[in-house]
């Protein structure tokens, strides 16, 4: 994991080292956007120019994050692989568990595929192509950053027993509240209670008397 952890950025962060340039970025800025440069200046910011270098870092950051997730997949699919080939050696309620972990680390596969690589990776292949116009994108995508956190909790809600039924417990009281829905419920308790003999009725007899009865009004 620490090796993963260093090699992971290297690639991106010789290409921006390449890629810097402090003066020509001052001059860029002074040209373009003449409102902060005094901010630029001031400051230890940097950036990246236009360029084919620029192009570069971008689609080695899509080719990471695609790899990055592909890996995940492939090791999901090889654990659910194994998970299969065991099956029968392992109880029910063994399987049921190990089943249950791994549809859990599937959803949280999901959140980040929704939340952060589809839409940094759909800007970042924007920016490449030079798609003009794409502020509009940029803010979509960090709104969609800000929902990431939402997106675990409610993973989390959503494997955890206790709180799913909790939530479908609040959405069924939400749902009889506006639709003004009842639920009736009918009570049936039975009395036991001995008769002397000479009154007692054989059970046989009464119970064809009432099926006679419901015949002659139409239930049966």
């Amino acid at each position: 994991m620490a090796s993963f952890t260093l090699l992971y950025p290297t690639p991106l962060a010789i290409i921006t080292a390449l890629n810097v340039n402090r003066e020509a970025a001052i001059n860029y800025v002074k040209e373009k956007f003449p409102s902060i440069f005094d901010l630029f200046i001031t400051g230890s910011c940097n950036m990246n120019l236009p360029g084919l270098k620029m192009k570069i870092w971008f689609a080695a950051a899509v080719i990471q994050i695609s790899l990055i997730y592909g890996v995940m997949l492939i090791l999901g699919y090889k654990i659910n692989q194994q998970l299969m080939k065991y099956k029968l050696s392992m109880s029910h309620r063994s399987f049921k568990a190990r089943k249950q972990l791994l549809f859990a680390l599937i959803i949280q596969m999901i959140v980040p595929l929704i939340f952060i690589v589809i839409p940094v990776a759909g800007l970042y292949i924007c920016i490449i192509l030079e798609i003009p116009d794409i502020a509009d994108l940029s803010q979509w995508v960090l709104q969609f950053f800000g929902l990431h956190s939402c997106g675990n909790a409610l993973t989390i809600i959503s494997m955890i027993k206790p709180y799913r039924q909790a939530i479908n417990n609040a959405l069924k009281r939400f749902k009889c509240f506006i639709f003004g829905q009842r639920s009736l419920t009918i009570s049936v308790s039975a009395t036991a209670v001995s008769y002397p003999p000479s009154l007692a009725v054989p059970v046989t007899k009464t119970t064809s008397r009432i099926k006679g009865e419901l015949y002659n009004f139409g239930v049966l």
